[in-house]
C-alpha cells in the first residue's frame, strides 16, 4: 500500500479486519471490491489469486516446560497443552484444523481455554502464558525473535499455506 500511496498520493484507502469467511462476504455482497485471505474457499463466486506463501508456526510460552522440547514438539505435547484458538471463519483456523487432523488429532480432543479474534490477541496471550497456539509464522516472527514465545514446527505440508487476493470473478 506504501508503494501505492506514493505512485498516486490521491488514493484514499479503508483497510478493515474480519475473519476470511467475514471477508469472502463483503466481497461477495459488493460493500468491498477486494479482499485478502488465509485460506481458499472452492465453492464461491470468488477469484483468489495467491501472492504470498506463508507457513504456520506453533508457538508457546518460554517456558521450562516448552524450552526442554529441543526444538520438537510433540503430537502429545500439542494435545494436552492449553490451547488458544482463532474464531470460527478464520482461515488460520481452517488451515490448523486441516494440519491437527493430519497429524491424528481431532481438533475438538484439543484443550481449548480460550478463543480469540485476531493474531495480536493470540499473540499476547501466549507471550503471556495461557497456552500455546497455531498461527502465520511471519506474524509471529516479532516475539519469536525476541525470545518473548517459542516457536515449533512440525514435519507437514499442511502447516504450508497461501495468502491470496480476493475479488468477484465477474
Amino acid at each position: 500500500l506504501s508503494k501505492l500511496a506514493k505512485k498516486h498520493p490521491d488514493l484514499f484507502f479503508s483497510v478493515k479486519q474480519y475473519d476470511s469467511v467475514h471477508v469472502i462476504q463483503k466481497v461477495i455482497n459488493m460493500d468491498v471490491e477486494i479482499g485478502v485471505t488465509g485460506t481458499k474457499f472452492e465453492k464461491s463466486t470468488c477469484v483468489f489469486e495467491p501472492f504470498f506463501q506463508d507457513r504456520l508456526a506453533i508457538i508457546t510460552p518460554n517456558t521450562e516446560l516448552y524450552q526442554n522440547m529441543d526444538n520438537m514438539i510433540s503430537k502429545n505435547a500439542i494435545l494436552s497443552s492449553p490451547f488458544i484458538a482463532r474464531e470460527p471463519g478464520s482461515g488460520t483456523r481452517k488451515e490448523y484444523e486441516d494440519f491437527l487432523r493430519d497429524i491424528g488429532i481431532d481438533p475438538k480432543q484439543m484443550h481449548t481455554i480460550a478463543q480469540m479474534q485476531g493474531t495480536e490477541s493470540v499473540k499476547q496471550a501466549v507471550k503471556n502464558g495461557l497456552g500455546i497456539a497455531i498461527i502465520s509464522k511471519v506474524a509471529a516472527q516479532d516475539i519469536i525473535d525476541s525470545g518473548e514465545v517459542l516457536a515449533f514446527d512440525y514435519n507437514s505440508d499442511k502447516l504450508d499455506r497461501s495468502l491470496y487476493f480476493v475479488y468477484l470473478k465477474n
